[in-house]
């Protein structure tokens, strides 16, 4: 059996799809947890008239804590040999499961992963990322998690072994509100020993404009909480231990705190202690960020200049757009 989890906060516009493309699955033995992260628009009520009388749909509230604690709730509940993740505002194709199901037990993986198609609310699609039908060993799907051009951390387009979870008490950080996925699909590779990918793309995700990520990005008031990457990335180099991938989530780490030190200023969000030690740390690792092929070069100038002076590198952006 295969369990479903799928964390529910305020999706009244988009559960309905979700939960109609699950029960439309060419593979039928499933159970689904649905955790209501304590919505207070109308998703409970959909979901209640969508799983009428199918036994297989359990739904569990929780005040709201997280989209991490609400799938650590669904990871305790749930009774499958085999875990996959959907968002209660994406859908996937009717043979999501099978087409994830048929791969990791072909190849007696640990995990496999299938394809994404990004759309846009119209239903528009933006992008597909498909993967070739491959095995992978631990170091290779380390390497594709990490990696911006892997399948990397995403837990939607992913299926686990439950007992693998167990076995070694995985759960999501719930302290961590960006790459916390990442960081929990790293912890697991580090306990398997073999990876596939399908050639299908079979997940929808929905891609937001008023994301968290799209926040983290455009929006005018810094969020404190975004800086949580940075310490997923803390942890995910300490899990890791090839030095090469050790040294690509350094340089992974590297950017995201020139990242931050430039939405910091760009937002007027000013803390001198946090400032004093994301530069620190950009100072500290720069030669191996620009050993490593992490990030473009227009990024690594960028990150070098934050590193020094925020201040000065809004100047030099400025300048350059000026000049256009």
């Amino acid at each position: 059996m295969v369990s479903i989890i799928i964390p529910v906060y305020n999706c009244e516009k988009y559960i309905e799809k979700c939960i109609s493309s699950i029960i439309n699955q060419t593979y039928k033995d499933f159970e689904v947890i649905i955790v209501d992260d304590g919505s207070i628009d109308n998703s409970l009520e959909i979901c209640n008239k969508l799983i009428k009388g199918d036994k297989r749909f359990k739904i569990t509230r929780q005040i709201n804590q997280g989209v991490s604690c609400a799938r650590n709730q669904g990871l305790e509940l749930a009774k499958g040999e085999f875990i996959t993740f959907i968002d209660s505002d994406d859908w996937v194709e009717n043979n999501f499961i099978e087409c994830l199901l048929k791969g990791i037990l072909e190849e007696q993986a640990d995990m496999s992963v299938c394809g994404i198609i990004r759309e846009s609310l119209k239903n528009i699609i933006i992008g597909k990322e498909k993967y070739p039908q491959e095995v992978l060993d631990q170091k290779e799907a380390l390497s594709s998690a990490l990696r911006m051009d892997g399948f990397q951390g995403y837990l939607c387009n992913k299926m686990f072994r439950r007992s693998l979870i167990e076995d070694n008490k995985l759960r999501l950080d719930s302290e961590i509100t960006i790459l916390e996925d990442l960081l929990f699909v790293v912890q697991y590779l580090n306990e398997a020993d073999k990876v596939v990918t399908v050639p299908q793309a079979t997940y929808h995700y929905i891609v937001h404009d008023d994301s968290a990520r799209q926040a983290c990005s455009k929006g005018e008031s810094f969020n404190i909480k975004w800086l949580t990457e940075i310490k997923a990335l803390s942890k995910i180099i300490n899990y890791v231990e090839y030095d090469e991938l050790k040294n690509y989530a350094k340089a992974r780490k590297v950017l995201s705190c020139g990242f931050y030190l430039k939405r910091m200023y760009e937002c007027g969000y000013h803390n001198k202690k946090v400032e004093k030690r994301l530069k620190k740390y950009i100072r500290q690792h720069l030669h191996i960020l620009w050993k490593n092929d992490a990030g473009n070069f227009k990024w690594k100038l960028t990150t070098m200049i934050c590193g020094f002076s925020p201040k000065c590198e809004n100047c030099i952006n400025n300048i350059v757009k000026g000049s256009r």
